[in-house]
């Protein structure tokens, strides 16, 4: 948005449902954006249902020509097990 709040460019998440909490504009003129998606995972072996909703946290960086040229997604980084606190049973 300009200085009278009017739209001058808009980035959005690729691929997933994008998460409005945060963004960043980079120097480069790229955008940090947060994303979400949801799928379903047998937990059973954690003591879970076997068709439970698991939401996976995504960052993307999106150029101006809506690319996306970095990709961090939870999914590939941790397991169900990294949190033992949270009760896998609602």
């Amino acid at each position: 948005m300009n200085n009278q709040y009017a739209l001058v460019d808009s980035f959005s998440s690729q691929n997933y449902m994008m998460d409005a909490h945060e963004s960043q504009l980079l120097p480069n003129g790229n955008c940090l954006l947060l994303a979400r998606f949801n799928r379903t995972v047998d937990l059973t072996e954690y003591g879970g249902y076997p068709t439970a909703i698991v939401v996976d946290n995504i960052i993307q960086e999106i150029d101006s020509n809506d690319n996306v040229v970095f990709e961090w997604n939870t999914q590939n980084y941790f397991d169900f097990t990294d949190a033992p606190h949270t009760s896998l049973i609602s």
